[in-house]
């Protein structure tokens, strides 16, 4: 059950009417005004136009059933109220509008006592309602706000409190409606709802929260035609027989990325009860004794996107119905009722049917393995690579003889979703240690070893894979002044901990992780040539890269979920060219210092080559491609700054930003100390 709070019905209602004496007055016409610390009786608005205004710690008060608080009797008029609105006695309204074009704005409190209690009431078209304040309504039938004519808007930012048999929050029957909740709405009873509406066109969005308890209780419900709800809040729903959102005919299009949790005997999360309905579900939805997802006629359609998580049946009815699984979802769902729909959709990612359950496998994970060995190695290889591309400006770094040095690197990499795949971020970093001697004759020769560490997480919180290596490796370069040459080598080892989320409706929470450990081996070959040409800012550098990086994982098996993999090994091979343009800045110098800037930017063209999967799932072969064969282009642009910050030391930074082909942005930095001798 919900947990009490200082708005539930009645709790302020006790606090007013103990306060303050109710009394029927004598009915006031026009506009009106009331002021601060003044207490009316009934007012009414008979000419079109008229607005009335409450101020704060002004109040309007009647008693007496079937007596009004307010009436609104003609076209475009408007009420805002700061203050109280309060009436005792059934059967009617606080606020009773019955013209078009009405505008109702209440930023303080409406209370409504009694039974057929309705805090706001509108029977004109075109009627917006906003309820920035508190709406409380006690009794049977009793209901926050009512909108009963064509094209209504209600928008509650505020708190709706209802209580008694059959109370809602708010509830109509106007055609082509607009309801907006970012607020709360609570109501408790036998029957009650949150938001129930009887009439077609119906827009629904909710991105606050429902809270309903009671037999029979529904948090959304809808009873026209070509109905849309949208859920981005919380509809928790209590009691025996209660739904989270009902829609009673055909062409209803429910989407929820929120939360819906239904607790009771009997209780349906959300029902879509006429044909041709679309239920498109990326939240939560819980139904712990009963249905999750409910579709009562033929031609329904279920669209799973990444984030779902579903926890009961999820029953079709008829034929002719589709379920479709979007990227960043690894799923192992389960069909009563008619069963697995007769058109399954994944996108061209792989899945198989067992019985009445349909498994789907999210790629991206996969996929990521060719950006992330592209990364790691530019990341180790790219702090020797640059020692060539340097002009000869006399820094200590650039002397002869031997240097000791350490580097740390640095990047993220955020990419967009593209075909079967989803979007993924990657952070790396690693430390690199080496040592180069630079001879007399123009040659520079080094070692190097490190280790790095990162993860790549794949949108939706579809899957982890924290990723930790170690390497080593060598270059050798030639530098004869105007033009130089470098080659470069790398190999390491990585250890890969994945864990990848897999919906499965019929598993406490509608999540499982299923989790493998596993390793891989990498090389990278590079060689790298160049020129130096003076010009009057400095020294312009044109360079060509072209690298091989190959990444190579073992065979591992997945445990924790009913969806676990047995995946085969799997080659990586990406292959890269680089265009450079470097323009080195002149030294600048002082007494104790000297630094260099070099400004640099280009084109990376991309190529990978890659092994399909091939694996096991649900005892079955499936073999999908993840990356396979791709081109990429990749503009970049950075600036790199050597320093001379004590005698025969230098620091060198970087930093580099790029965007892909690929809807990769990418952003890497670099840090070496070097120490000559």
């Amino acid at each position: 059950m919900p947990t009490s709070r200082t708005g539930v019905p009645g709790a302020i209602a006790l606090s007013i009417v103990a306060g303050v004496s109710l009394g029927s007055g004598a009915a006031l016409a026009q506009d009106f005004v009331i002021g601060n610390g003044v207490i009316a009786g009934q007012q009414t608005m008979s000419n079109a136009g008229d607005t009335g205004l409450v101020q704060a710690n002004g109040a309007i008060e009647t008693f007496g059933a079937g007596v009004d608080a307010v009436q609104m009797f003609n076209s475009g008029q408007r009420l805002t109220n700061y203050g109280l609105i309060a009436r005792l006695g059934g059967g009617a309204a606080n606020v009773h509008s019955q013209g078009p074009d009405a505008t109702i704005l209440n930023n303080g409190a409406i209370l409504a006592i009694g039974d057929g209690s309705i805090g706001i009431l509108s029977e004109g078209g075109d009627t917006q309602i906003v309820n920035n304040g508190t709406i409380e309504a006690l009794g049977v039938a009793t209901y926050g706000i009512i909108s009963d004519a064509p094209a209504g808007h209600v928008d509650n930012h505020g708190f709706i409190g209802v209580s008694g048999t059959a109370a809602a929050g708010i509830i109509g029957d106007g055609p082509d409606l607009t309801v907006d909740n970012s607020g709360s709405i609570e109501a408790y009873g036998t029957a009650a709802g949150g938001i129930l509406w009887q009439s077609n066109g119906l827009r629904l969005d909710n991105s606050g929260s429902i809270v309903v308890s009671g037999l029979a209780s529904v948090g959304i419900g809808a009873s026209g035609n070509d109905i849309t709800i949208t859920n981005s809040g919380t509809v928790d729903v209590f009691g025996t027989a209660s739904t989270g959102i009902s829609a009673l005919f055909g062409n209803a299009t429910i989407t929820n990325s929120g939360s819906v949790i239904v607790e009771g005997l009997g209780g349906v999360g959300i029902a879509a009860q006429g044909g041709s309905s679309v239920i498109t579900n990326s939240g939560h939805v819980f139904s712990d004794q009963s249905v999750a997802i409910y579709f009562g006629a033929s031609g329904a359609t279920l669209n799973l996107l990444g984030g779902t998580a579903i926890q009961g049946p999820i029953v079709f009815s008829g034929g002719g119905n589709t379920v479709s699984f979007g990227p960043g979802l690894n799923a192992v769902m389960s069909f009563s009722g008619s069963g697995p729909p007769q058109t399954i959709l994944t996108g061209g990612r792989p899945f198989v049917t067992s019985g009445d359950s349909v498994a789907v496998v999210d790629i991206t994970g996969f996929a990521s393995s060719g950006p992330l060995i592209e990364d790691l190695v530019d990341g180790i290889a790219g702090v020797a690579e640059a020692r060539m591309a340097a002009p000869d400006d006399g820094l200590p770094a650039l002397r002869k003889g031997p240097d000791a040095w350490i580097s740390t690197f640095g990047g993220i990499r955020s990419q967009g979703g593209s075909g079967a795949s989803a979007g993924f971020s990657e952070a790396l970093g690693g430390v690199v240690a080496g040592a180069e001697r630079r001879s007399g004759d123009g040659f520079l020769g080094g070692l190097f070893l490190g280790g790095a560490a990162g993860s790549t997480e794949v949108d939706d919180d579809a899957q982890e894979i924290v990723h930790r290596g170690a390497f080593a490796g060598g270059y050798l370069g030639y530098d004869a002044g105007a033009h130089f040459a470098e080659a470069a080598f790398v190999a390491g080892v990585l250890q890969e901990r994945s864990r990848r989320h897999v919906a499965n409706n019929l598993v406490l929470g509608g999540i499982e992780t299923a989790r493998a450990d596993f390793n891989g081996v990498f090389l990278s070959p590079s060689v790298t040539l160049g020129m130096r040409l003076p010009v009057t800012a400095g020294t312009l550098i044109p360079s060509v890269r072209l690298r091989y990086a190959g990444l190579f994982f073992d065979d591992y098996t997945e445990t924790g979920s009913d969806g676990d993999l047995a995946v085969s090994r799997r080659d990586v091979n990406v292959f890269e060219a680089r265009g450079q343009l470097g323009l080195a800045l002149a030294p600048v110098s002082t007494p104790s210092q000297a630094w260099q800037t070099t400004l640099r930017a280009g084109v990376d063209a991309i190529a990978q080559n890659s092994d399909d999967v091939s694996a096991t799932l649900l005892g079955q072969d499936i073999s999908f491609p993840a990356g396979g064969r791709k081109f990429v282009l990749r503009g970049f642009a950075g600036a790199d700054v050597a320093a001379e910050v004590s005698a025969g030391m230098t620091l060198n930074a970087g930093l580099e930003v790029g965007y892909g082909s690929d809807n990769a942005f990418t952003v890497w930095g670099v840090a070496r100390l070097s120490k000559a001798f």
